[in-house]
């Protein structure tokens, strides 16, 4: 999954506000440590937050339609076309 499917299936997930800052700074680099600070809770408060989100974001991804098409897209611009392209689609 790449980052913008991640982002699209995030946003299917109905994350609370606090979760999608969480996630956000988690995928930012920042330890559960400082994202307590930040949020006003401990870091273990972090995780469960982060952990609760974590959980959506699965669930969403097992029902969410475009699942790995931009691999499937990659795949086939790689192996190009063999009539020369996409405008000479009739014989």
């Amino acid at each position: 999954m790449d980052r913008r499917e991640l982002m699209d299936v995030a946003r299917a997930a109905n994350l609370t506000p606090r979760q999608a800052a969480v996630v956000r700074m988690r995928l930012a680099g920042h330890t559960f440590e400082e994202i307590g600070r930040e949020g006003g809770h401990t870091r273990q408060g972090a995780q469960n937050i982060f952990l609760q989100a974590v959980k959506k974001i699965g669930r969403t991804s097992h029902v969410y339609p475009y699942t790995g098409l931009p691999e499937v897209f990659e795949h086939e611009i790689s192996r190009g076309s063999p009539s020369g392209g996409f405008g000479t689609m009739l014989p």
